[in-house]
């Protein structure tokens, strides 16, 4: 049994739509009646109530916690990018509108922004670290990825393509 519970209807729907793709292949089913867990008390005693007043089928399950080992995972960017931090953050925050994150914190000393995305790969939070190095001629920028797969491979595959194609861009290559 899994219990996923949702923080509104758009994600409930999506929760539905996971289930339902996987319902053939996966055995998925959506039990009818009304469920509800009993931690305590005398079983026995609410199901023989239950019988005694509902014409329709009782059944009773146990069910225990399957304690699965699934975190998320980090992945990280460590790039220096010829510019100043003005013009380098200018290039991120499109990167970051183009992969659809929201802003969600941001720090002015050190030169942090912090992200959330929901992709149709999943969730993810994304953290945004920069420091200008010399004259303002290089920009070092950390960007960390939080997320599960496969959320996690398919932002930083694009947001790290995409930044080496602009660090080639303004380094004449």
């Amino acid at each position: 049994m899994i219990v996923a519970k949702s923080a509104g209807d758009a994600e409930r729907r999506r929760i539905e739509y996971i289930f339902d793709k996987r319902a053939d292949t996966s055995g998925i089913e959506k039990p009818d009646g009304i469920i509800r867990f009993v931690r305590d008390g005398d079983v026995g005693e609410l199901v023989q109530e239950l019988l005694s007043r509902v014409s329709g089928e009782v059944l009773v399950y146990r069910v225990t916690p399957a304690d699965l080992k699934i975190e998320k995972g980090t992945k990280e960017i460590e790039m220096a990018i010829k510019g100043s931090m003005e013009v380098v953050e200018g290039f991120v925050n499109y990167l970051m509108a183009k992969v659809r994150a929201v802003l969600t914190h941001e720090m002015e000393i050190p030169r942090v922004k912090e992200y959330s995305v929901h992709s149709r790969k999943g969730l993810a939070d994304i953290q945004v670290g920069m420091r200008e190095e010399g004259e303002g001629e290089k920009t070092q920028l950390s960007i960390k990825i939080e997320a599960y797969e496969p959320a996690l491979s398919f932002l930083y595959d694009a947001i790290r393509e995409q930044l080496e194609v602009y660090k080639k861009g303004v380094e004449g290559r």
